[in-house]
Formats: structure tokens, sequence, C-alpha cells
């Protein structure tokens, strides 16, 4: 994946999404109980920001139902992302009125997430897709057609919030959650699990073992270093799988995910990625036992 893309969309991502949908309903199901896991909900409302109800999701999911989707979450960041954590998860649902207008969330990681427990196709709101920026809109100028009107399709990306879905995408990109309209009861609200996954760092298996694999990587960024400064203007995430054999020899490398974008228009980020990829490929590795396999991110922040 060399090419740009922001946004993956994975279906179909929990295999107890009915369980996660259960016990968020059996939450709201007795409209008058009284317990103390129906006083932890937060009305949080930024004034033309941010209109929703949330908690975090370990207050009303159960222990085992909570850390195993955590679980599956930290493993798709290891597998997909380089990323070998999470932030708390916190679970949201949106009645009429909810929203959140137009943010960015840079601080908090490499990667937001947002799993939908909604039952999307057969909901009665309007509203509740994700909103992001396009690329198109946030370079406007250099994509501006003086003869072509313009709509809000062509500005923005709208993603439907549909049941089991995991959706990722770069936090910096501004994005929101359109209106919803049309609904007051939470059994009947967009529901969502989301957060952000973080601490970027290279996941290793195999022969060589994390010790000795860290140490080459150590070596092999100080040599790219030249790599780097010469791109200084590149920034984003890249993460990169590489398949070593037991010669030592790289069999295989490709990209998972891509970020980067140019400040200079004229250079492509692709002249980082190929450059990357040439030097990796150049390098001979240590002999072991078995194969390894890296998933090697790269974070780049213009100087």
């Amino acid at each position: 994946m060399k090419s740009y893309q922001p946004i993956h969309k994975i279906p179909h991502f929990f295999d107890d999404a009915l369980k996660l949908r259960h016990e968020f309903e059996n939450k709201f199901k007795d409209p008058k109980k009284t317990t103390a896991d129906r006083f932890v909900w937060d009305y949080w409302f930024v004034e033309n920001q941010y209109t929703l109800i949330r908690t975090e999701a370990e207050n009303i999911l159960s222990k085992n139902t909570f850390q195993n989707f955590s679980q599956n979450l930290i493993e798709f960041g290891q597998k997909y992302l380089g990323c070998d954590g999470i932030t708390p998860p916190w679970i949201s649902y949106y009645v009429d009125g909810c929203k959140q207008e137009l943010h960015a969330d840079v601080p908090h990681g490499p990667w937001a997430y947002v799993y939908s427990l909604t039952p999307w196709n057969k909901r009665e709101f309007t509203g509740g897709e994700t909103i992001l920026l396009k690329q198109s809109t946030l370079d406007y100028w250099n994509h501006f057609e003086k003869m072509n009107g313009i709509e809000m399709g062509e500005l923005t990306t709208k993603i439907p919030a549909n049941f089991n879905q995991l959706l990722v995408f770069d936090p910096r990109i501004p994005h929101g959650v359109s209106p919803v309209r049309g609904v007051q009861d939470p059994l009947k609200a967009r529901v969502v699990i989301h957060g952000w996954f973080t601490n970027p760092r290279p996941i290793i298996r195999g022969g060589l073992g994390e010790k000795k694999t860290t140490v080459l990587l150590n070596e092999m960024i100080y040599e790219m270093e030249p790599i780097f400064d010469k791109y200084s203007f590149v920034t984003g995430t890249l993460t990169l799988r590489i398949e070593i054999n037991p010669k030592g020899q790289i069999d295989r490398l490709y990209f998972l995910t891509n970020t980067l974008i140019s400040l200079k228009r004229e250079i492509s980020p692709l002249k980082l990625i190929n450059a990357i990829e040439v030097f990796l490929k150049s390098k001979q590795l240590p002999k072991a036992k078995t194969r390894t396999e890296i998933t090697l991110p790269f974070l780049f922040q213009s100087r």
C-alpha cells in the first residue's frame, strides 16, 4: 500500500459483536431500573462542537467481554498498524440532536478508531455518519476547477456506522459526526466504541528474537538518518511489514498503511517510501532457525 490511504474500514471485526450489543441493551431495557451502572454516563456538551452521551466502555461491559474486545483491538493494531496499545475505550450513544462538529485529534495517537454497535440497516434516525474532509478539500486550491460547482459530496467523505464495523483513520484529518435526528431512545441510538491506537513501535515475531532485532533496527534507523533529513518536509505515518527467511534474507517487504503528506507539492512522498524500501531490501540480516516477521511503523513530523 504505497498509495496514500488514511481511512480503513474493517467489516465483521469482532466475533462477539452481538454480545457487546446485548450488554449495552441490557442497561436500558428497563428504563425504571436504578442500578449504579445507570449513573455513569456523561452528557458531553461543548457549544457549537460536541453533543453526545458517553462513558468509559469498562463501566458498562462485563469484564470478560471488555477484555476480549480490547485484546482484539490491540492485536489488530499490532498486526496492521505497528501500534502496541490503545487508549481506554469510550462508548457513546447519539440521540436526537447529538453530533460532533469538525475537529482533529492530533495528540492522542497516530490512528483513531470508531467501532459501531449500531443496527444501521434497521435505524430509525437520520444522520450519524462519520464525516471526514477529503484530501482534495484540504488541498483545495490545488484541485480547484473554475468551471465546476462543488457540493458536500465533493468536499467530504461520509461513512455509515455499519454494525460490527471498525473504522480506522488518520485523526489529523478534520472529522466529525453528522447530526442525529429522529430518536430519543438509547436503544434506537447511534452506538459506538471509540478511541485511539497508541505506542507505535516495531512488532517482532520469529527466529531473530526481539532483543537482537531491536538492536539491528536501531542501527538501520541510524543509517537511514540522511534519507529522513532529505525528506524532512514529509509528515505522517508509514507502516510496513518485513518477512525474513532463516538465511537472513528479506523475502517480502510490503506496506500496510500510508498517511504521508509532502509539504512541498512538487516532491511526492513516494520518493521517501521508495528510498526506505531500497535501503531495507539491500540489507543482509543474521541467520536464524526460523523465519522472522517485523511490522515496522515510521512516524514523520515536518521540521
